[in-house]
């Protein structure tokens, strides 16, 4: 099972749909024409950002997306669906582009911004956006149960790399730094079935992967059934069911 599979199964347990509702609304209310030039960070396999054109073509508009993201398989997955968008295969830290854009997105994409980077990276998405255009940021709440699970997660493993420590609060906190902008918040609120993740074969190995992007945990036995352990460990401290809470900032330029 690769990573988008992986991401796929650990979705399933997700109950009451997503924020993408809200992002898709604002974004048809905000742009009142095309075409759009878009750049998603953290493309992952393109669904998000193609359920967004897939709606902007409804409402007459047609938009141009780029991607930004290091996984070596998402180029192929994405040109594999929406062969008209184009793949950047880095990490948003090293992309460097004199172009700027209407509508910029990271979707739960911040989590793997090396963490002494976060604030340079949240700078960046704003100054890529073009004077009315939107930049939008959707991350798990301090509220939510998968961010409680990842703090008890990341207290007992060593994870390659990343800031799962950041949250909506966290991030509104740094838009708060930079002048002339507008921002708005809203926040969505579902549930997730941990009994799932407690009983399905695989879940726990793919949260695992998810949570880390580290691909040995897929490969080395050992390594897997620590972090297996660890998290277990966390999500036996919570309910069958528990709340997620994702918060949506849009920032106006």
């Amino acid at each position: 099972m690769n990573y988008f599979e992986a991401l796929q199964q650990v979705k399933s347990t997700f109950l009451d749909g997503s924020e993408k509702s809200l992002v898709i609304n604002q974004i048809v209310e905000h742009f009142k024409e095309g075409p759009l030039r878009i750049l998603d960070m953290g493309i992952g396999d393109g669904r998000y950002v193609g359920k967004i054109v897939t709606e902007l073509s409804r409402a007459d508009m047609t938009a141009t997306v780029t991607g930004i993201d290091p996984l070596p398989a998402s180029e192929r997955v994405v040109h594999k669906f929406f062969p008209a968008f184009k793949v950047e295969p880095r990490r948003f830290e090293d992309y460097e582009t004199n172009e700027i854009f209407d509508l910029v997105i990271a979707t739960h994409s911040l989590y793997y911004v090396d963490a002494r980077q976060v604030l340079a990276c949240v700078e960046k998405m704003v100054k890529l956006t073009r004077k009315g255009g939107l930049t939008i940021f959707v991350l798990w709440s301090e509220q939510c149960v998968l961010y409680k699970l990842y703090k008890l997660y990341k207290e007992r493993c060593a994870l390659n790399g990343g800031n799962g420590f950041i949250t909506t609060e966290k991030t509104l906190n740094y838009l708060k730094s930079i002048k002339g902008i507008k921002v708005n918040l809203r926040y969505f609120y579902g549930r997730i079935v941990l009994s799932h993740w407690k009983s399905w074969p695989g879940v726990l190995e793919n949260a695992c992967l998810i949570f880390s992007r580290d691909f040995e945990l897929h490969t080395v036995d050992k390594v897997r059934k620590e972090h297996t352990k660890s998290l277990r460990n966390a999500v036996d401290q919570f309910g069958d069911i528990e709340q997620r809470v994702n918060g949506v900032i849009f920032v106006h330029r």
